[in-house]
């Protein structure tokens, strides 16, 4: 069978009809045309042919109506085999388009409704930070202010500044190369998960083994600490509430 020609009058009717369709009203309208550019260029919806779909929604009605007008277009059954064998694969190949597309929609939709519950559980878990007990605010005693080189006016502090402190100085010695901080292995290795009680280290803890005292607590500071041993005696950093 001779395929079907379109005469001049049909290809200009569907090219003329390119901006009628897009007056009518798209899916690719202006407001989604800005959108589009907003978006960064490796987005999918920038790579449609969006000119060339407009053309085959046209096309498909302009040959519809030449089937419609022309009746006695199939001679034979061979010709309508080779129409009905067209028109199959034009839909075959439509429904996997359109499932492809809707795939594709629900995948972006997940996605961003994931990235927004995960934004928002952060935002939350942000919010609610202050409120973790390392971080409220109290009452720190002066020999603690001394070694965070604090005012006393200025004593309201938390644990995480307590701690904070404490690790700024260690590293800092160390930085200097101080041996008097540093823990040994059995093989002669520095031991970076503990240091010697030093420096201006030394003064808090003593002050820190006095309040002990003062406490009527019976705990004995060693010599060699683990930074998991600090939050034993930090409590001894803050007065007691009144």
């Amino acid at each position: 069978m001779n395929t079907i020609e379109m005469n001049t009058e049909t290809k200009t009717k569907t090219e003329m009809n390119i901006e009628e369709y897009d007056n009518k009203g798209s899916n690719h309208s202006d407001s989604d045309s800005d959108t589009g550019n907003e978006m960064n260029n490796d987005y999918i919806f920038n790579k449609l042919p969006h000119e060339e779909l407009k053309k085959l929604i046209l096309l498909s009605n302009d040959i519809t109506d030449i089937i419609k007008n022309n009746k006695n277009i199939i001679k034979n059954k061979s010709e309508f085999e080779q129409i009905d064998v067209a028109v199959r694969n034009i839909e075959k190949e439509y429904i996997n388009m359109t499932n492809t597309i809707r795939k594709a929609y629900i995948n972006t939709y997940s996605e961003n409704k994931r990235t927004y519950i995960e934004n928002k559980k952060m935002k939350k878990k942000l919010k609610n930070k202050e409120n973790f007990h390392v971080n409220k605010k109290k009452v720190a005693n002066d020999f603690t202010l001394v070694f965070m080189n604090l005012d006393k006016t200025d004593n309201m502090v938390s644990s995480a500044d307590i701690l904070r402190s404490f690790s700024s100085f260690i590293k800092e010695e160390k930085n200097k190369n101080n041996k008097d901080i540093f823990v040994y292995k059995e093989n002669n290795e520095i031991d970076n998960k503990q240091f010697r009680i030093t420096g201006k280290l030394k003064d808090l803890f003593d002050n820190v083994q006095k309040e002990i005292s003062d406490r009527g607590d019976t705990l004995i500071i060693p010599e060699t600490l683990s930074y998991n041993n600090i939050f034993t005696y930090i409590k001894y950093l803050f007065k007691l509430a009144l």
